[in-house]
């Protein structure tokens, strides 16, 4: 098992309860989106990948973690008011295996990746790791800012 994201744009809300994409009522898991079933359009663009097992991603993101702000996420996740609109918090502060983020979230959240890519390939560079490891971090860091890019046109990126 691990994780998978979609990130899908252009969404539009469907009539009933039918449609491609539905979303929940949760809002633990469901941020920024509007609960409810959704369908693609013409104008709809779609990437997807795979992150790789759970225990991947949970380093991935205590990397983020390490490298903005300098702390591990559970120092974030016992406080995230007092990271509330820093780099990546939305990320961090999200579930590991299920959810959904609406446009608004993938809007910061690309910002995020966008202007922050130097200082995490400048941090993964430091770690001494290997040249694969490294590449498999800058692969997933890429593969997320090109769903947020997506998911911010009126969409949603989904993990799951």
């Amino acid at each position: 098992m691990g994780l998978d994201i979609i990130a899908i744009s252009k969404l539009v809300k469907a009539e009933g309860k039918d449609g491609e994409v539905r979303i929940g009522d949760d809002p633990e898991y469901n941020k920024g989106i509007e609960p409810g079933p959704y369908n693609t359009t013409m104008e709809s663009r779609r990437t997807d990948f795979r992150v790789g097992p759970y225990s991947f991603y949970n380093r991935f993101r205590e990397t983020l973690s390490r490298c903005m702000h300098g702390v591990e996420p559970v120092e974030i996740w016992d406080s995230v008011e007092d990271y509330k609109g820093k780099s990546f918090i939305e990320l961090i502060d999200f579930s590991d295996c299920d959810g959904r983020l609406g446009g608004a979230v993938c809007e910061k959240l690309y910002e995020d990746f966008a202007e922050n890519r130097p200082k995490f390939k400048e941090y993964i560079d430091s770690q001494g790791w290997d040249e694969e490891k490294i590449e498999d971090y800058l692969s997933v860091y890429e593969d997320f800012m090109k769903a947020f890019e997506i998911g911010r046109e009126e969409g949603v990126v989904i993990f799951c």
